[in-house]
């Protein structure tokens, strides 16, 4: 993705004191959806070099906004996602791991100079047993959703969740070591959802002062997507790994654009 340099060091100042809170992570714990998380440069272990892990197999891709940002409402009616790839080929991991998900799940990415947004649809042939849920953010319940995984730095080992519910249920965490993750973190960012008759639908904006990154002329980051249908205790994965591997943002497949 191409972003705009100047922007991007305009946006790393504003964040400094906001990124302070990475120096100190609380306690971090395992969660049961989405693999273990992290958080940035804190890791007591290496960090993971290019050439010790396999390449992902896996590239979803990115379009820059031309000229209008979609409108965050939930809906994918906006030009962008007419023209945005669409990233498919989920996998499940529960109950039925390396089976083929038995519902679609379709992820688009689009950028401009301020902030990546997705498009993502969670089709459900039966709409009216979709399990929403109202909770505060960062409290588990027992509802569908979708996460956004993201590795910005593209070190394979820190990065972002952002997860979201069809009620419109957010939560977010930091990712480090490769599968930790520290739910104490909250980031400023911006999801709507919408249920209709073909499932549900989420559109995110996240700015990228939220993504604390250095600016480059372009950028491959880490990415997965993980969905969760509540109703059939079905979790499936972007990029799929088997409950015996070890890593998680190690095992991300790539976001370009």
């Amino acid at each position: 993705m191409k972003v705009d340099s100047h922007r991007l060091e305009l946006w790393k100042t504003r964040t400094k004191d906001n990124m302070a809170l990475l120096q100190g992570p609380r306690q971090v714990g395992l969660m049961l959806a989405v693999p273990a998380i992290f958080v940035l440069g804190l890791s007591s272990r290496p960090r993971a070099h290019e050439e010790d892990r396999p390449q992902p197999g896996k590239v979803m891709q990115a379009v820059r906004v031309n000229p209008t940002p979609p409108r965050i409402d939930g809906v994918l009616d906006d030009k962008v996602w007419q023209v945005a790839p669409i990233a498919t080929g989920f996998t499940q991991v529960e109950p039925e791991e390396g089976e083929p998900p038995t519902e679609k799940t379709t992820v688009q990415v689009a950028y401009d100079d301020q902030a990546i947004y997705f498009g993502i649809m969670c089709y459900d042939r039966e709409p009216d047993k979709i399990v929403s849920r109202l909770a505060r953010r960062d409290q588990w319940v027992e509802t569908d959703q979708i996460g956004v995984n993201l590795d910005p730095h593209h070190d394979h080992q820190t990065g972002y969740v952002f997860k979201v519910g069809p009620s419109g249920w957010m939560s977010d965490a930091i990712l480090f070591n490769d599968g930790r993750r520290d739910y104490s973190w909250d980031g400023v960012w911006e999801a709507k959802t919408s249920i209709h008759d073909e499932g549900w639908s989420v559109e995110y904006k996240i700015p990228y002062h939220v993504l604390r990154f250095t600016a480059k002329k372009e950028y491959t980051w880490g990415i997965t997507a993980v969905r969760r249908i509540s109703r059939k205790r079905e979790q499936t994965r972007w990029v799929f790994k088997t409950s015996k591997e070890a890593g998680w943002v190690s095992k991300f497949g790539h976001l370009e654009g």
